[in-house]
């Protein structure tokens, strides 16, 4: 009726829209026809660049679809992003649409803005069929996103096992490298998908594949509190290690010398490192009884006991311990991981490192020992506990040549059982009451020899 009485055909609502695309979305196949069959545009954009075929891809109207192609509807036709209905079509993972628009040539190599072809977006959407029709019709396995990522790894990613299955069988490179170096056993390990993994390493994935930071999977794992995953890993570079019968420590193999528990990113952290950052007991327990080296330097020279030092994990550490970790090892500025704790003011891996036999008075390369660095953090159950150990409390810092000591009794209030015990300690301060409040806080006037706080220089 509307069209017996001359209304616009090609009319547009202010997102582009016309009575065209409306009837495609919708479905109605006999408005369609008849809107057709008066002159419209089968390739009109929208504001979006989206044609009518784009909106009956989406909204599943197959027919509708069929009809617009035949009427000269374009195929490749790209909407914002570079988007193409196949990709669409993938991506919702109709099969029917899918084989509709190879039907008529849609171009499968054709990628988005984001870089993702049909084969990208069917994989990420555990459209299994889809994946394997878009093979047949000449996608390409190994194509990569600006990620790097192939169709193999967003299946991983997403935890799609069936799908990631048939691409393996049909020839994808389990050791895909992504931009970061990431291999899809890499990201497997990082999202937790054990069976995945499982089936990557059956697809004799690398398992000492190291990724631009330099983490192996067992890196993740370890920093992930991953067990199970941790346990296959080191397993499958046991394994991989027997049959090469080769001593090395290249992504191809795993030396024997602390194996794949030992390697070492960019920054030197071992997965051991990043086991006790965390604190994580059957993580440290698993790579040490699989023999990773406890004494192994970052870069910085933090040891997996310092790292257990400055998170309190106790646990941890006394795990290390018994495995022969050194306690006085120190990083390149000197630092113990008593010093760490201190620092930190973890009182309960301070009393762990001195009932272990740590030195007290070890100074890092400023000259600082535990003490001065428990006093700059006002960590006063912490000085409580260094005093009573040994700390020697007149121990000068040897860049700025005052003790410590002093600043933290000048800027906090101590219990009074800390500041007798260190009246008794220290020969540098004279602590005179001012008044008696009659409670069990106590506050003193703090007198400090001119000479023993100022520098050298100025005495």
């Amino acid at each position: 009726m509307l069209l017996k009485y001359n209304c616009l055909i090609q009319a547009t609502t202010e997102s582009g829209l016309t009575p065209l695309h409306v009837a495609c979305f919708m479905g109605h196949l006999n408005i369609v026809v008849l809107l057709l069959q008066h002159g419209a545009n089968a390739n009109a954009p929208t504001v979006r660049c989206e044609t009518s075929l784009h909106l009956a891809t989406r909204a599943g109207q197959t027919d509708v679809a069929r009809l617009l192609l035949r009427n000269g509807a374009q195929v490749d036709v790209k909407a914002r992003g570079n988007q193409t209905p196949l990709h669409i079509a993938s991506r919702i993972g109709n099969l029917e649409l899918v084989t509709l628009l190879l039907e008529y040539a849609a171009n499968v190599q054709c990628s988005t803005k984001d870089t993702y072809t049909a084969l990208h977006l069917a994989a990420k959407g555990n459209h299994k069929e889809i994946c394997e029709l878009l093979l047949k019709n000449g996608a390409e396995l190994e194509i990569t996103t600006k990620s790097g990522f192939t169709p193999l790894h967003l299946a991983v990613k997403h935890s799609h096992l069936e799908t990631a299955k048939f691409l393996l069988l049909s020839g994808a490179d389990m050791n895909a490298v992504g931009r970061n170096g990431l291999t899809p056993l890499h990201l497997a390990t990082h999202y937790g998908c054990l069976p995945m993994v499982e089936l990557l390493l059956e697809h004799k994935a690398s398992p000492v594949s190291q990724a631009k930071n330099g983490f192996i999977p067992l890196h993740i794992a370890a920093e992930k509190h991953l067990v199970d995953i941790g346990k296959l890993l080191i397993e499958a570079t046991v394994d991989a290690n027997n049959k090469n019968n080769k001593n090395t420590n290249d992504n191809g193999g795993c030396g024997v010398d602390g194996g794949c528990c030992s390697i070492q990113s960019r920054n030197g952290f071992t997965p051991l490192h990043l086991a006790c950052q965390d604190g994580n007991e059957k993580m440290t327990k698993l790579l040490i009884d699989s023999g990773s080296k406890v004494n192994a330097l970052a870069k910085n020279g933090l040891t997996a006991m310092h790292l257990a030092a400055q998170e309190d994990s106790v646990k941890a550490a006394e795990l290390l311990f018994n495995a022969g970790s050194e306690l006085d090892l120190k990083t390149k500025a000197g630092y113990t991981p008593l010093h760490t704790a201190c620092h930190f003011g973890q009182v309960n891996m301070v009393r762990f490192l001195l009932g272990k036999g740590a030195d007290v008075n070890a100074i890092t390369c400023m000259g600082s020992n535990a003490l001065h660095l428990a006093a700059q953090q006002g960590h006063s159950t912490v000085i409580y506990i260094l005093l009573e150990s040994g700390a020697n409390p007149n121990m000068r810092n040897k860049v700025i040549n005052y003790v410590y000591l002093l600043y933290f009794l000048l800027n906090f209030h101590l219990n009074l059982q800390y500041i007798i015990l260190l009246h008794q300690k220290s020969n540098d301060i004279t602590l005179l009451p001012l008044y008696d409040n009659g409670y069990e806080q106590t506050n003193f006037k703090i007198f400090i020899s001119q000479k023993r706080f100022c520098s050298s220089k100025s005495t």
